[in-house]
């Protein structure tokens, strides 16, 4: 996996690095949150073109049949406007922090667009 960000001026950060996980070593559940955005409705926010196809593709490798760690059920995913701070804070709350109790449960949180 690599990780990429591009700042206003075109200065780049990037890591790589690489997860294997063996579904068969999970004792726990494993929940996901997906959230992507790629329009802003702030005019000083640019646009993105890349969020939500790559939280797509995510959400996909999360929950492959074959190769997957995610069951489709367990898996959340907000984008574009219905990715809000509400709808965001809410889903954390409601599908992470509710539903994961045991120690041995795992949560995957990913975000694709701006911190802003």
């Amino acid at each position: 996996m690599e990780i990429k960000a591009v700042d206003a001026e075109g200065a780049t950060v990037s890591l790589a690095f690489t997860v294997q996980v063996d579904p068969a070593a999970l004792n726990g559940e494993v929940y996901a949150l997906v959230v992507a955005v790629n329009d802003y409705a702030d005019d000083r926010i640019s646009d993105l073109r890349f969020a939500e196809p790559d939280a797509k593709a995510i959400q996909a490798a999360l929950t492959d049949p074959q190769y997957g760690i995610v069951k489709p059920e367990n898996l959340v995913m907000l984008t574009g406007a219905h990715a809000t701070y509400r709808s965001v804070t809410q889903a954390l709350e409601e599908h992470l922090v509710r539903k994961a109790k045991r120690a041995q449960d795992v949560v995957i949180f990913y975000f694709a667009g701006h911190g802003a």
